[in-house]
């Protein structure tokens, strides 16, 4: 499914790009931990952990997860997200189901975080939001 063109996407994206960066510095200022694991080891491990967290399992650790990935972009790969199957479908179903119960506050009080992480590394500096 195509993104939508404007923006706010647009933003939103780009701020995923920021995390992303972030992640990889914070990766490397801890000493690269898993630079000698080979790139198939590494796709195998993130899977794992992104599977953890689909099934609420104890063992996900977020950190760990980020730490393979941030390997993997220093590499220039992505995550291996095609080869997750219905892990993606559990994910997503986990997200909605955690959402669902949201009231307006909760809603509001992620909303204006959004908008903190998009005013703060994203956008220019007096730009109009949206």
């Amino acid at each position: 499914m195509p993104l939508p063109k404007d923006k706010l996407t647009d933003e939103i994206l780009a701020l995923f790009e920021v995390k992303k960066m972030e992640a990889i510095a914070s990766y490397r200022a801890r000493g690269q931990a898993y630079q000698a694991e080979t790139t198939d080891a590494l796709k195998a491990k993130w899977i794992a952990q992104i599977t953890a967290m689909a099934d609420a399992a104890p063992g996900f650790d977020q950190q760990l997860m980020n730490d393979y990935e941030a390997e993997l972009g220093i590499r220039g790969i992505q995550a291996p997200a095609d080869e997750l199957g219905d892990v993606l479908e559990r994910l997503c179903a986990r997200s909605k189901s955690r959402t669902a119960s949201w009231t307006q506050e909760d809603m509001e009080r992620h909303d204006a975080q959004l908008e903190q992480d998009l005013d703060t590394k994203v956008r220019p500096s007096g730009s109009n939001k949206n």
